[in-house]
């Protein structure tokens, strides 16, 4: 994944500060979302890949809650599973969410951004 994060900011000339990285959050309630403008992995293995490769933390970042209901040891099984039937309704929400998120940064920037989709 890092790779190819590398190797697009460089096909489209883009620096750093232009790469916004969407990820899954163990720490979220699912279907939650936090937006951050740069900072450490917190023990997400991609995205500590990724600055890793970069040598940079400066970068924005976008979590999507996916909750830890998993039981101790499983957690590679859980992340890499589907989501359980009674989740989807906060999962689709999460997305419609995400999209929003998304149209905003590109049309008000970080910051505005953050301090709407950053609530509670």
């Amino acid at each position: 994944m890092a790779q190819a994060v590398r190797y697009w900011l460089g096909a489209e000339r883009l620096g750093v500060e232009q790469l916004l990285v969407i990820t899954d959050d163990l720490s979220l309630p699912v279907g939650r979302l936090r937006l951050r403008g740069q900072g450490s992995a917190g023990g997400h293995n991609g995205l500590a890949h990724i600055e890793e490769t970069l040598g940079t933390q400066a970068y924005a970042r976008v979590r999507f809650g996916i909750g830890s209901d998993f039981p101790k040891g499983r957690q590679v099984d859980y992340v890499l599973g589907s989501f359980g039937s009674s989740e989807w309704p906060e999962v689709a929400a999460g997305i419609d969410r995400s999209v929003e998120l998304l149209r905003m940064y590109v049309a008000r920037g970080l910051a505005h951004t953050m301090s709407v989709f950053n609530q509670g």
